[in-house]
C-alpha cells in the first residue's frame, strides 16, 4: 500500500475504490448499501470545514430543507451522511450533454438554483464556491446545490474562494457576491462553457474590474439576467427566479402555436379519414 493511501482518512468500511469524489476539504465515499454517501475531512486540519457544513446541514434540515439541497442523514463519525445523487455532477454532464440538452430543461435549471440560493442566503448561509462543479443532478435531472464545507454561516469567514470567473469585485463574504457567481452559473449552463473561456485568472480578474463581461447578448432575455447579477442588478436569488419563470414562460407560449398546429392537421386527417369511410359506405349501401 503506498504512503499516500496510508495517509488518507478513510472511513472502518470503506476502501479507496468506494471514492467518487474529492474536494478541497474531504473525500467522498459511496456507501452503495443505503445509496448515500459519506464525506469526511482530508485530516484534521480540515474538520473545521466538515464541522461547519454539519452545522449548515442541519440548519437546513430545521428549516424543513429544501429540494435543491443534497439530503442530510447526519453526522457520521468525522464526517457527514448525505444524499447520493445519482448522475453526479452538473458540469460533467453540460459538457457530455451539451448538443442534446434543450433550452428548456437549462432554463428549468437556472430557476432550480434561483431558487435553492433563495433559501440558502435566507437562512444565513452565503456559499462562496457557487460553480457547475458544485452542484449535483439527480436521477430525475434536479439540481442539488451542494459543498458548504467553505461558506459563511452567520458571517464566519470563508474557507474558500470561488473561480475567477465566478468571483466579484467586492465583497466575497455576502449575498450579492454568490448572485454574481449565480450569473456566471447560468452562463455555464447556457452556454456548456465557463464566462471568459480558458483565460488566465490575472487577465480575468483584469477584465472583471473594469466591468469588461463577456458578450450575451446572443442569449437573450437570459442575456440580460446574467449581466443583471454581474454588474449588481439582481439584488437577490429570488428576483433572478421570478424574471426566468417569466422567460419559460414565454417560451412555452412560443412553442404553442407550433403545438396546436400539429394537433390541427392530425384533426383535419382525421375528419378526412372519417368523411371518406362515410361516403363509401353510404355508397355500398344504396348499390
Amino acid at each position: 500500500m503506498s504512503s499516500d493511501v496510508q495517509e488518507m482518512n478513510i472511513p472502518s468500511g470503506f476502501s479507496v475504490k468506494n471514492i467518487i469524489a474529492w474536494g478541497t476539504f474531504g473525500l467522498v465515499f459511496l456507501d452503495s448499501a443505503s445509496n448515500t454517501v459519506i464525506k469526511v475531512p482530508h485530516s484534521a486540519m480540515d474538520e473545521a470545514a466538515i464541522e461547519i457544513e454539519r452545522k449548515i446541514y442541519e440548519r437546513f434540515t430545521q428549516q424543513g430543507g429544501h429540494d435543491g439541497l443534497l439530503r442530510y442523514f447526519g453526522q457520521f463519525k468525522d464526517g457527514l451522511r448525505l444524499e447520493f445523487a445519482t448522475n453526479q455532477g452538473l458540469l460533467s454532464y453540460l459538457q457530455e450533454h451539451k448538443s442534446t440538452i434543450s433550452l428548456e430543461q437549462r432554463l428549468r435549471w437556472c430557476q432550480e438554483l434561483s431558487d435553492t440560493l433563495s433559501f440558502v442566503h435566507a437562512n444565513g448561509v452565503v456559499h462562496g464556491d457557487l460553480n457547475c462543479n458544485n452542484i449535483f443532478l439527480d436521477d430525475t435531472l434536479r439540481t442539488k446545490v451542494a459543498d458548504f464545507g467553505g461558506s459563511s454561516l452567520d458571517d464566519s469567514d470563508l474557507l474558500i474562494m470561488v473561480t475567477a470567473s465566478h468571483r466579484s469585485n467586492g465583497n466575497l463574504k455576502s449575498i450579492n457576491a454568490d448572485i454574481f457567481a449565480l450569473g456566471s452559473t447560468f452562463y455555464e449552463i447556457l452556454t456548456s462553457k465557463a464566462p471568459y473561456g480558458e483565460a488566465e485568472e490575472d487577465e480575468i480578474m483584469k477584465l472583471s474590474t473594469k466591468s469588461k463581461f463577456p458578450d450575451t447578448r446572443s442569449l437573450g432575455s437570459m442575456g440580460e439576467i446574467i449581466q443583471d447579477c454581474w454588474r449588481g442588478k439582481t439584488k437577490s436569488a429570488q428576483e433572478a427566479s421570478m424574471c426566468i419563470e417569466a422567460i419559460r414562460k414565454r417560451h412555452h407560449h412560443s412553442l404553442l402555436p407550433s403545438a396546436y398546429a400539429s394537433i390541427a392537421t392530425t384533426t383535419v386527417f382525421a375528419l378526412s379519414v372519417v368523411t371518406l369511410f362515410t361516403i363509401f359506405w353510404r355508397r355500398s349501401i344504396y348499390r
